[in-house]
């Protein structure tokens, strides 16, 4: 749990001596749901300052909280209903006194820090109706007590760091009707009871770390309409149970290792709208009872290993508009009936071993937008009507064996922006007006049959070398040719020694950061091969943390490589930090509530790093540039390029890492292990400490921070010319803050690794405000404190 800054403690307006007081004459003065409130008030960290009207202006009101920022009331009574903290940027901890306001039916803390454990006096509430925790970093398993909540209809606790079991207590809510546990670590299996909510529509339970098999008492939740279990580590089969499922409308079990084959009473779900089995290990053939599913509009089997052919009742899927069978072994020929489907606006068959021709109405409809039927085996003519409506963006059939010449549709078909075409048999001239067409950026003509003269004006084209691999390491709402396209207009926001970075606004409105990086067959460029082949192998595996940054996926080819990230608004703490106008700056890093947020946070991410991970992840080059800070000022360690898998006893040949930032036994190529981090950290809090950089002119040559705080400390001036005034040091509260921390990277930048404390001892300190992990502190005096030489009694 996040310990208060001591400069926090007291209220916009009144004192702690001062609440003592109201609490002692409410009776008589202060109404109760008042007291309760600034109480609650008091236990919170706002450094924005949200709940600045959050205090009693008018003794005489006996109101007045109702009109205060997140509080609702009931009009008769004045009783508080509703309390709404959602987005504030909040930490500290809830308080017990909140289970004073008796008379709740909503609450949501969404979209802040809290962490540590759920406050379980929130269960006493018992007249809640919905409450909304989601967005935050609670990491306790879920406490007991929210069985009390006998009137909850809708509970979502999505994006926390829950970990242990789900919670059974949940399933003996008689009108619970919406149950979100989503992106959490919660493990184990999916209790049987969960098929016990009488009245649930919406499951959410999509990306933790469940196992075993999916529970066919699911099959019971009559009422359910929404049902995401996805991206997590089951084993077996689809329990034939969900069929009996006769509501749902949307089915998601995607990347979840289910194994068998797609149950043919899949059709008994007639009202379902989206199914969605992707990126598993499914066998055998679809079924022909598929066809059943009259409300069907998006299908989603892809990356699976089906076989047989595609089952002509797949035509009977009037309301279909988007088909995704790609990454299979499926064989035969496409049915042509797809072609009359009325509202299909994608069609993607990728990489099966598909034959014959394609429908040859495809596309008249005058909805189609991409289609993607590229590595199979399929010959004829492309669709005369391919672009019929001008809608077509994407148009992708390389790997095939097309022949005869472009349709004349394509001649005029405004709305194309990328079209791959190349290894099939296509004769003919290749019209003028294709490469003019005003938003193609992308065509690929190339190892085919072709005649007569290339045109001369390209407008705008670029074209592909290579073929590409892409690997998602999550869902996406987005395509590999939707990157390319808006990579052809993203904006470089960074550049380095290994490559440039992208802003690029995916179709849908997300925002990605896109890291590309040249691979050409030279000395440089295998060093930067290795460097991203070592990012994908942490980033890509299971590691996933709230501060570890999320590597999306991985697109590349023999000369360049792509990772795709989550885009931090805030950039890096590098440029926070140290650049030389904050200005235009939302957050002002100089708060050092928000620097305190942000060593935490790094604390956390590297803590998972060290001790969470199998086998441990090192990640040797821990520095300001490389800690990436999100819209909340959320920090996300990034830049695992060096980062390595550590082994017992592995030793380094070469030295790794930034100067500055490197452990003395690295620079002298000894051992490098979990405790060369634990330096590097210690480095990046003197900096969050001082404002200065790790390497400064005023220094003295050769000479790095660790030396000049050695070196102040023993000065006239001691601490007090260390500590950074923009942050305020020259209060008295926050520089104890910052005396302590200064503590902590004292203990991580000892010369001796041995006497460096683990980032679990670490986390421990600046959460608890222990600064000694292993004796008092108070044996250490920080003004003879000698850096370089530590304190710790030998442990590692």
């Amino acid at each position: 749990m996040k310990p208060f800054l001591f400069f926090l403690f007291t209220f916009s307006f009144f004192s702690q001596t001062q609440l003592l007081s109201l609490v002692s004459s409410a009776t008589t003065t202060i109404p109760h749901q008042l007291i309760t409130l600034l109480s609650i008030k008091s236990s919170l960290i706002d450094p924005l300052n949200h709940l600045n009207d959050w205090k009693n202006t008018s003794s005489n009101s006996n109101n007045i909280w109702c009109s205060w920022r997140g509080i609702s009331c009931h009009p008769k009574t004045t009783q508080i209903t509703s309390l709404n903290l959602s987005n504030l940027n909040l930490t500290g901890i809830i308080s017990l006194k909140i289970r004073h306001l008796t008379t709740l039916t909503h609450l949501d803390i969404s979209g802040n820090d809290f962490n540590g454990c759920f406050q379980a006096a929130i269960f006493q509430l018992t007249e809640l109706v919905t409450l909304d925790i989601s967005h935050n970093s609670f990491n306790s398993t879920f406490p007991k007590g929210i069985s009390k909540l006998r009137f909850l209809r809708i509970f979502n606790a999505y994006s926390n760091n829950f970990i242990g079991p789900l919670p059974e207590e949940l399933t003996g809510f008689p009108f619970l009707e919406k149950l979100n546990l989503g992106e959490s670590y919660f493990n184990g299996t999916i209790p049987a009871s969960y098929g016990n909510f009488e009245r649930l529509k919406f499951l959410y339970l999509a990306g933790n770390a469940l196992e075993g098999s999916v529970p066919p008492e699911l099959g019971l939740l009559s009422e359910l309409q929404h049902l995401e279990i996805g991206y997590n580590k089951f084993s077996g089969t689809l329990p034939v149970e969900l069929t009996m499922l006769s509501n749902l409308k949307y089915l998601d079990i995607s990347s979840s290792n289910i194994s068998g084959q797609v149950i043919p009473e899949l059709g008994n779900l007639t009202m379902l709208e989206k199914l969605y089995i992707s990126k598993n290990r499914l066998s055998g053939e679809i079924p022909s009872n598929i066809g059943q599913l009259e409300s069907l509009q998006h299908l989603d089997l892809s990356d699976n290993e089906l076989t047989g052919s595609i089952p002509s009742e797949i035509t009977m899927l009037k309301e279909l508009r988007w088909m995704n069978l790609m990454l299979n072994k499926l064989k035969g020929e496409i049915p042509q009936g797809i072609g009359e489907l009325p509202k299909l606006n994608t069609f993607q068959v990728f990489n099966n071993s598909l034959i014959g021709r394609l429908p040859p109405k495809l596309g008249s409809n005058g909805l189609l937008q991409r289609i993607d039927v590229s590595t199979n085996l399929i010959q004829g003519s492309i669709p005369i009507n391919i672009c019929k409506g001008n809608n077509l963006v994407k148009l992708i059939l390389f790997d095939n064996n097309f022949t005869n010449t472009l349709p004349s549709s394509l001649n005029n078909c405004t709305s194309l922006t990328r079209a791959r075409i190349q290894n099939n048999k296509l004769n003919g001239p290749i019209p003028q007006t294709l490469t003019m067409l005003p938003k193609l950026t992308f065509l690929d003509l190339s190892n085919n049959n072709f005649n007569g003269k290339i045109p001369q004006k390209l407008g705008n084209l670029r074209y592909l070398n290579g073929l590409w691999e892409f690997t998602a390491f999550q869902q996406l709402n987005f395509t590999v040719d939707d990157l390319f396209e808006r990579m052809e207009t993203a904006d470089i926001i960074g550049k380095g020694s290994t490559g440039t970075v992208h802003k690029a606004v995916m179709p849908g409105g997300e925002i990605i950061a896109v890291k590309v990086i040249l691979t050409k067959q030279d000395t440089v460029s295998t060093i930067k091969r290795r460097g991203v082949l070592a990012e994908v192998g942490v980033l890509g595996g299971n590691v996933r943390h709230r501060n570890i940054v999320r590597l999306l996926g991985c697109c590349s080819n023999k000369e360049k490589t792509m990772l795709l990230y989550n885009y931090m608004e805030n950039g890096n703490l590098d440029e926070f930090l140290h650049a030389e106008n904050n200005g235009d700056n939302m957050v002002n890093v100089s708060d050092w509530v928000t620097r305190y947020k942000i060593a935490l946070g790094v604390a956390h991410g590297i803590s998972y790093l060290h001790h969470d991970c199998n086998p441990v992840v090192v990640h040797r080059d821990i520095k300001p540039s490389n800690i990436l800070l999100d819209g909340q000022m959320e920090a996300k360690v990034a830049d695992f390029g060096i980062a390595k898998l550590i082994q017992i006893d592995e030793l380094e040949s070469t030295i790794i890492g930034t100067h500055g930032y490197i452990a003395p036994e690295n620079a002298e190529r000894l051992q490098v292990d979990e405790k060369t981090d634990i330096y590097s950290y210690g480095v990046v809090l003197m900096e969050l400490i001082s404002g200065k950089r790790a390497l400064n002119e005023e220094f003295g040559e050769g000479k790095n921070i660790v030396d000049w705080v050695d070196s102040k400390l023993k000065t006239e001036d001691g601490i007090d010319g260390i500590l950074d005034k923009n942050a305020g040091a020259d209060r008295d509260s926050v520089k104890k803050e910052m005396t302590n921390m200064l503590r902590i990277a004292l203990l991580c930048t000892s010369r001796h690794r041995a006497n460096r404390p683990s980032m679990r001892d670490v986390l421990s300190m600046l959460q608890k405000r222990k600064y000694q992990p292993r004796r008092e502190l108070n044996d250490i005096d920080i003004y003879n404190f000698d850096v370089g030489e530590g304190s710790g009694d030998g442990q590692t």
